[in-house]
C-alpha cells in the first residue's frame, strides 16, 4: 500500500472548484489541489449520452482511510453532482521533498 494518493474529482464549474478546493485545504484533507478548466465529458447518464464541460481537481493527499472517508464525504457535500466523480490514485513515485511536505500537511 502506498503512503500518499491523488484524487481526482470532476465538478461544474470553476468556482465549485475554488470553493471545494479551499474547502479540502481548510480541512486539511489534501496539501495541495489543482484545478484544470476547459475539460469536455462525455458519457451515459440515466440512459441519455451526456456532453458537458466540467471541471478537473486533483488532491494530493494521505492514503489513510480515516482522511479519505472524511475527504469523499466534504466532496460529497460540497458540490452539485447527484453521483460525483471521485477516483483515487496511488502515488507511486514522488520527490522526497515534495511528499515530505504532503505529510505534513495532511491531518486525520
Amino acid at each position: 500500500m502506498t503512503k500518499f494518493v491523488s484524487v481526482f474529482i470532476t465538478v461544474k464549474d470553476k468556482k465549485e472548484a475554488k470553493t471545494l478546493s479551499r474547502t479540502l485545504i481548510e480541512k486539511r484533507l489534501a496539501a495541495c489541489v489543482n484545478i484544470i478548466t476547459g475539460i469536455e465529458s462525455i458519457y451515459r447518464w440515466h440512459g441519455k449520452i451526456q456532453n458537458n464541460k466540467e471541471v478537473i481537481l486533483i488532491a494530493k493527499t494521505k492514503n489513510d482511510p480515516m482522511v479519505m472517508k472524511r475527504l469523499i464525504m466534504t466532496v460529497s457535500e460540497n458540490q452539485r453532482y447527484e453521483n460525483p466523480a471521485i477516483v483515487i490514485w496511488p502515488i507511486v513515485y514522488g520527490s522526497k521533498d515534495y511528499l515530505k511536505w504532503v505529510d505534513g500537511e495532511v491531518q486525520q
